[in-house]
């Protein structure tokens, strides 16, 4: 995060970290990036062991959902649930006039965390931004 902060594509870091009963953490809230692209982040964390800093925690479930107010969502990741049992994301191209949602799954597991979803969501910035200023 902090890296796209000193790039200059995240504007504002609004998440917050509470304690989500006994071993879990929720961290929710927005992050405001260039081309007012917003991060709804919902994500909660399961403490797997240790005290302090030498706490290992492990995400338990996640949803990352990136979208332009008045566009549409650019991509959402999700953890497994009921209607969908892997993890998986939701793509956009929202700058069509109709818009057509991809689904790719990730059946070994792998999703990405946080960080590499604001790197994508740069690198998508910079790629669209002719097509965004119009």
């Amino acid at each position: 995060m902090a890296q796209a902060v000193a790039r200059g594509f995240v504007l504002a870091d609004e998440l917050e970290l509470s304690v989500y009963g006994a071993g879990y953490l929720v961290i929710s809230g927005q992050i405001r990036c260039l081309g007012d692209i917003l991060i709804d982040v919902d994500k909660v964390l399961k403490v797997v062991d240790g005290t302090g800093e030498s706490t290992r925690i492990q995400t338990a479930w996640y949803r990352y959902n990136a979208r332009i107010p008045g566009r549409g969502i650019v991509v959402r990741y999700d953890a497994p649930h009921p209607h969908r049992p892997v993890h998986h994301a939701h793509r956009f191209n929202i700058l069509e006039a109709s818009p057509v949602e991809q689904i790719e799954e990730s059946p070994d597991g792998d999703w990405p965390v946080l960080g590499e979803v604001i790197q994508e969501l740069e690198h998508w910035y910079y790629e669209h931004y002719d097509a965004l200023s119009s």
